[in-house]
């Protein structure tokens, strides 16, 4: 993802303008088996049937065969993760990543997962109580590079959108305050209690959406783009996550949701998509929201990793790795030292990427004239 603004705006854009297109773009289609596909085989076995079953629903495939290639039928590591995940939390085996590759198809797989032993249960995962929360151990991470850097905006994520038709920007507003309601971890702020980081959750927000009118003028939108994008987030005060919408004519908006990666990661961009469009469709409609409550929060994931860090069968495996290291001794770490470094890096991952995507610009303007100019197609 580029964060130059023109570019930014083109690779996401999405028709918010029609709630229900939007969720469409969300949800997978349900999908014909791919041409070249292994014949139909029906899963034999309960696993294979069970695994079957999770495929279909995560990469939206109507059929899954017993020999069917997860990465053929369109799947990927970070839907292989996901997969891998229900596997674990319904039969108590955890599978690498890797085994996902070394055996892809259902049958392959679920010949991995009957010989696997199943591991250690781990602490159930409930939720917790309200007042000062442990952070997560990526978390902690962010919040620690944030300390050592507090002007630096490589660690905001952006979701944009061209929003073209009509606007209900008050069903919108509406909608994004739902949307913090609901995700705990958007209304979360960052304290130090005791020396240690922790988690608090503030109030639900009256209004989120802060709006611009820029009539005429989207170099004006592009260059506000840009400055929201290099403004450092307030760990300690808060908000994580900005929301700025410019009006460049009546039916003519550009959206931005701004939030620091230690609320955000990518598969949350899907969550608020997802969210975003049911919950504007139905208040421009006059309804209620569609959506379920959330049963647990992020803070509930974090108190439960820092239960299991803290447990039993963590202390076994630590004094597992440390009798088996035991008698290792480590090499020299070298360093290197051919030139002198300064203490932070010279530009951030932001100016790197506007830079990437300037000289990516140039050059594929650069080749469509090429081939203008050239009696023949650019494939041709």
């Amino acid at each position: 993802m580029t964060n130059d603004p023109s570019d930014l705006f083109q690779l996401i854009a999405t028709e918010l303008s029609d709630p229900a297109r939007l969720l469409e773009l969300m949800q997978p289609p349900a999908a014909e088996r791919p041409a070249g596909a292994a014949p139909y085989a029906a899963p034999r076995t309960p696993t294979e049937e069970r695994l079957a079953e999770l495929w279909a629903g995560l990469l939206g495939v109507e059929r899954v065969g017993a020999g069917d290639n997860f990465f053929g039928l369109g799947g990927h590591s970070l839907l292989g993760t996901r997969m891998l995940s229900r596997v674990a939390a319904e039969t108590g085996v955890e599978l690498p990543l890797r085994a996902l590759f070394d055996a892809p198809t259902v049958a392959a797989l679920a010949r991995e997962i009957d010989a696997a032993t199943p591991g250690p249960s781990h602490p159930p995962l409930a939720r917790g109580s309200e007042g000062d929360a442990p952070l997560s151990s990526s978390q902690q991470r962010l919040w620690l590079l944030q300390q050592l850097a507090p002007e630096d905006p490589s660690y905001t994520i952006p979701v944009a959108f061209r929003v073209r038709g009509p606007l209900d920007d008050a069903a919108l507003e509406r909608a994004l305050v739902e949307i913090a309601r609901r995700h705990e971890v958007l209304r979360t702020t960052f304290a130090v209690k005791d020396g240690t980081p922790v988690s608090r959750v503030g109030p639900v927000p009256a209004e989120v959406l802060v709006r611009t009118d820029l009539a005429g003028r989207p170099d004006a939108a592009r260059r506000a783009l840009d400055a929201e994008l290099r403004r450092p987030f307030d760990l300690g005060t808060g908000p994580v996550f900005r929301v700025h919408l410019w009006r460049l004519g009546p039916e003519e908006h550009r959206l931005l949701f701004a939030v620091h990666h230690i609320a955000f990661d990518g598969w949350s961009s899907g969550v608020l998509l997802r969210e975003l469009a049911a919950l504007y469709g139905a208040f421009s409609r006059g309804e209620a929201s569609p959506l379920p409550e959330p049963r647990l929060q992020y803070a509930d994931y974090a108190a439960w990793q820092r239960s299991w860090l803290e447990s039993d069968e963590m202390r076994r495996q630590l004094a597992f790795w440390r009798e088996r290291l035991g008698g290792a001794e480590p090499e020299a770490l070298e360093l290197p030292t051919d030139r002198p470094r300064p203490e932070s890096p010279p530009e951030s991952r932001c100016t790197r990427g506007r830079r990437a995507a300037k000289a990516w610009r140039t050059i594929s303007t650069r080749c469509a004239s090429a081939c203008r100019a050239r009696p023949r197609s650019p494939i041709g």
